[in-house]
Formats: structure tokens, sequence, C-alpha cells
């Protein structure tokens, strides 16, 4: 359910006021040969894995793009330029989403102009550790040995630190504060775009002047940011001076277990982004941001967003602390929000500035838009509906350009139409029950206002009245009718033949099955030279034509075990979704009156537990 609602998501907010391609293109399976990773092993880039993908109608202008999650927004996979295949495979190292989520990949397709038209995820949870320990900080060090005092007066007092913590659990972050003397303790972090910090990495705190004592005292805790449990600590002294202090690494203090001490090669840390925020925020998106950033060891910074046709704009050049004026109506909005805007440290020969593990060091900014959207109602007459009935729409959105209707589909795809977009803000639409439905239809509404922002109401839900009184599957299926047919038992499996399709269903023993045509016809000689083994039989009729011209299937079967059995069955079909393809499945009785399916997909037959 989870994935089905991250797609209802993200689709619904493309399709306002777009017409679908015929015949649309459908991602039917997008996989990963990873099914859980740990957390350690993911943010030191250790977790090989392979996605695979298998997409249909994927012609004439259409392309796929293949992103990962990181912050709040999606990073490409792909070079600039590369174009993958309807069906392959892409190896991946597993990278941190940072984020509290676990990590997260996107197959999306998408037209010329990029808008996308289908998309499927995929989620990699966290396994646990097993190690037995908890968290622990296995170093917390300081690039300076003491505080200026006319620094922390001033209230521009910086302090680079460096941490490394070990085991570290997915609800756990690390969290910097300044201890007092009276045991009170204050958030020694900068303002940042994003929550989760890495387990290892270096930053900047501000530290403030304490009163009653010439100390700083700065406190490293690693904390469950749900229930508040702390993990670990460990804490930094630096005595508070009336003369600057040259750099010196320092090495905490533990406060909880004793924790061996681990102290980088070098004062200087490395390349970061200090901060990057934007201000008005939320904006209006026919309005202005102004977009601040301060980043160490970089000789320049690139700024990066996707404009109104969803083409890569790039501002260059840019020094490595500054602001940037940017009008909102250059920005492609995400429904309610901007897509990120990335900031990229450059060195002195215009490249990115890596990390150590090789991954450019960037940070996405994505900025809240105002809007007057409100939808005020959305509601369908008759509910519950029959399956050949009629279904009435009405709504009402406030400071609506465009509203538009859609549908998800049993295989959990958008589905809409000419009739369902470009509505006014308020109205009545009537459409016809859909075909493929047993049980209910989920509908939904969305809106966009003349600035182009978008906004999804909640799912509506149209249950549908089952026209069978009692039935054979699990829940109503699509058809239902009685047939007379025939049943034959083989050493190694049986067959049913359908008297008004003409059919016969071959079960072997294996679980599989198959489906042929019966091509006999009354009084059709079956020619089967030899004899069979004392207490079996050779297949007549329809059956034995079968058998006789299919020595693969005569092999799997054996000989018959008995004579046929006539007889009238309930045969129903159902509509059984594997992944986003949709099979037809088939339910019926055997002479004994147990119940048999027919699995749509993979082909396997079963004998459900209930009668």
């Amino acid at each position: 359910m989870k994935r089905l609602a991250i797609l209802i998501c993200a689709a619904l907010l493309a399709f306002v006021g777009i017409a679908g391609a015929q015949p649309p293109p459908a991602i039917v399976d997008f996989g990963c040969d990873q099914t859980s990773v740990v957390l350690s092993a993911v943010e030191a880039r250790q977790i090989p894995a392979l996605l695979s993908w298998r997409v249909v109608n994927l012609g004439g202008d259409l392309r796929l793009r293949l992103d990962r999650r990181e912050l709040n927004g999606w990073v490409s996979l792909l070079d600039e330029g590369e174009l993958l295949p309807a069906a392959g495979t892409r190896p991946i190292l597993i990278e941190h989403p940072l984020n509290f989520g676990p990590p997260a990949y996107r197959l999306a397709v998408v037209d010329a102009a990029g808008a996308v038209l289908d998309e499927s995820f995929i989620i990699i949870p966290y396994a646990d550790e097993e190690t037995g320990r908890a968290p622990r900080i296995e170093a917390f060090t300081a690039a300076r040995a003491s505080l200026y005092t006319g620094d922390l007066e001033a209230g521009s007092a910086r302090l680079e630190v460096a941490w490394k913590v070990a085991d570290r659990l997915p609800n756990s972050n690390l969290v910097f504060e300044q201890v007092f003397p009276d045991g009170r303790s204050l958030s020694a972090e900068l303002p940042r775009t994003n929550l989760w910090i890495a387990s290892e990495g270096q930053g900047v705190v501000a530290p403030v002047k304490p009163e009653g004592e010439n100390r700083v005292r700065i406190r490293l805790r690693v904390v469950d940011i749900l229930s508040g449990q702390v993990y670990d600590s460990a804490e930094l002294e630096l005595p508070v001076t009336d003369s600057a202090s040259p750099p010196a690494v320092i090495t905490a203090a533990p406060t909880a277990a004793p924790v061996p001490s681990i102290t980088p090669g070098s004062a200087d840390l490395p390349a970061q982004v200090l901060s990057f925020t934007a201000e008005p925020n939320p904006a209006n998106p026919t309005g202005t941001i102004t977009l601040h950033w301060v980043v160490r060891g970089a000789a320049s910074v690139s700024l990066q967003w996707l404009n109104k046709i969803n083409q890569d704009v790039v501002q260059d050049g840019l020094p490595p602390e500054g602001s940037f004026l940017l009008p909102l109506t250059n920005i492609q909005f995400s429904g309610a929000q901007t897509y990120p805007v990335r900031l990229i440290p450059k060195d002195d020969s215009g490249q990115w500035v890596l990390d150590g593990s090789g991954s450019a060091i960037a940070a996405d900014l994505v900025i809240p838009l105002l809007t007057n959207l409100r939808i005020t109602s959305f509601s369908a007459s008759p509910n519950p509906a029959a399956r050949n009935a009629t279904i009435t729409f009405a709504w009402s959105v406030e400071s609506a350009a465009s509203v538009a209707i859609t549908r998800v589909s049993p295989q959990g795809i958008f589905v809409y139409d000419d009739t369902t977009v470009n509505l006014p803000p308020s109205g009545t639409l009537t459409l016809p029950v859909p075909g493929g439905y047993t049980n209910s239809i989920t509908y939904y509404i969305g809106a966009t206002d003349t600035s182009g922002v978008a906004i999804m109401g909640d799912p509506l839900v149209v249950n549908l009245i089952c026209p069978y009184q009692t039935f054979l599957a699990p829940s109503c299926p699509l058809t239902q009718q009685t047939v007379q047919a025939a049943h034959l038992d083989f050493e190694r499996g049986f067959m049913i033949w359908r008297a008004d399709t003409r059919e016969i269903y071959v079960l072997f023993d294996d679980r599989s099955y198959a489906i042929y045509p019966d091509t006999w016809t009354e009084g059709e000689p079956i020619s089967i030279t030899e004899a069979p083994p004392a207490g079996l039989v050779a297949p007549g009729r329809g059956f034995g034509k079968l058998w006789v011209g299919s020595p693969t299937l005569r092999d799997r079967l054996g000989w018959a075990t008995g004579g046929e059995d006539t007889y009238q069955t309930p045969i129903e079909t159902t509509s059984e979704i594997t992944g986003r393809v949709s099979q037809t499945g088939i339910y019926f009785r055997l002479p004994n009156g147990l119940r048999v399916h027919l699995g749509g997909f993979p082909k396997m037959w079963d004998i459900p537990n209930a009668s």
C-alpha cells in the first residue's frame, strides 16, 4: 500500500491538463536484487545492487529517467545524454539518501518536454545491524584548542568539529549542543535545510559566551529522534582566552562509556556546504526568492534548477558565500513546491568538488509555494454503484484555473481522458462505471491555479455492488457462469474440459498448468498403439487426441487412472495484478467438490483451503 500511495501522490501532480498518448507507456516491472540493507554499509557505499526494469510502449520521443532519492529530491543515475532501453539492468552502489528514510529509487517515463507519464518506485528497507551494540561515538574532535572571548561576546564564534559514530540506527540522529554551568543545554547548531546528520563528517557549531565559567563545553549526543533515548554522548571542553588561538585539534572526552580517540591527521577540514537557504519561505509563485549560501573549501559555486519546460538551467561562477535573486516564474513546480534548486561547490578548474567517497558535494533546496487553492467538495453518486451504472461526480475548488478527475486502474496507474481534464472550478460530470473493477474504484481530484501550482484531494472510493450472491473466488469475481465439464485423472495430474469454450485445462502435479483448444470431433478415432500398464487406461475423445499428439505432455502426465467424469461446475474469472500487469484468474470445482484456482501469473494452480 505504501508503494501505491507514493505512486498516486507523484503521478497526480503531473496529470492535470495533459492528454495521454495512445497506446500509453507503462512500467511493467521495476526491481532490485537487494531486499534490505544495513545503515552503516549504506553510508560507507559498500553495497552493490542491480536495478532491473521492463517498460512497454516506449516509442517516439519518450525516454526513461532513473533517479535515486537524496534529501527531499531526486538525483539522476544517468550520464548526460544517456538513453535507457525499454528493458535492461543497471549496477549501482547503494547510497544514503541523506535523510531518515531508506534508500529509494525511481524509474519514470517522460515525454520530450519532460512530463512524467508513468513512474515506479523501489524502497529498500533497513535491516538490523545485528551487532548487539548500541550506537556509539568513536571520535569527536575540534579544530581549535580555545575560543576567543571577543568572538563569543559578539556572537560570531565558530568552531569546526569532526565526528565519527558507529553502529548507527536508522531513527537516530546527532545533536550538537552547548552545556552551561547550571546544567542547562542549548543547541549549538547553525540553521540547515535538512535534519539528518551523517554518522561521520565535519561541520561548524556556534557557541555563545557562558556566564560564570571561563570555558565552553560542546556536547555531541546520539539520540533516538522518536523516543528521545540517548545512546551515547561525548564532550569537548575549550578554554575561553583573551586572544585568538591558532588551530589545534583537540579530542572530546566521553560523557558516557569511554570510547577510543580518533584524531584527523590534519586540522584542515574538507569542503562543505555550511548553509543554503531561501527567503521568503514559503514564497509567492509569481514572485522571486533570494538564495543565500555559505560554502567552505571551494573556489566558486554553481546553481542549477529546472525551468518551466523541464530544461536544466545553470548559473556558474558564483562566490563561495553570497546571494542570488531567482524569479520563481523561471522554476519548474512540483505540485505546491518547486523542484530542487541545487548548489554545487567547484574547484579552481571549475570541476565539481568531491568528497572522500568520490561523490559530488552538493545541497538541494525545495521551496514551498503559497496558493489559495482549496478543494471544498468532491463527491460521487450513487455510492455504492452497480457495475453497469453511471456515476455522477460533483466538485467545487476555490481559486482553480483547471480541475481534473482521474481514477486509479486495477494496476495502480492513473487513467484519464479528454472528458476528465480541463474541467471548471465547480460542476458535475457523469461517467460510466469502467470495466475490470470488482469491489471498488478509487478517484482523485486535482487542481492547478493560474501560477501553475497544483494540489490534490483525498482519495474518493466508489464501492461496487457485486451482482452475484455467492462465489468461489475470495471476493466478487468479474464473471460467473455454470458450464458443462469433464474431468479425467492421470498418474501425474488431471485434465478438465469446458463445453462452452471447448478448452482443455491440463493441471500437472508440480502445480503448473496449460490450456489447449479441444480439436477433437465426434466420432474421430484416437490411435493409441501402446497398451497401458496394468491398472491404468488410455484416455479417449478430446483428452486422448491431445495426449497422443503431444509426447512431452504425455510424458509429464503419464497414463489415465480411470474413466472420465462429466458434471456441471461454476466457472469464475477474476482480475489478478502482478506488479503492474493484469492477468485473469479462473476458479472452478472438481467433481468431488474441491475448489481449484488457476493463477493468471505465474501460471500455477492451487486448491484454496476454503470450500
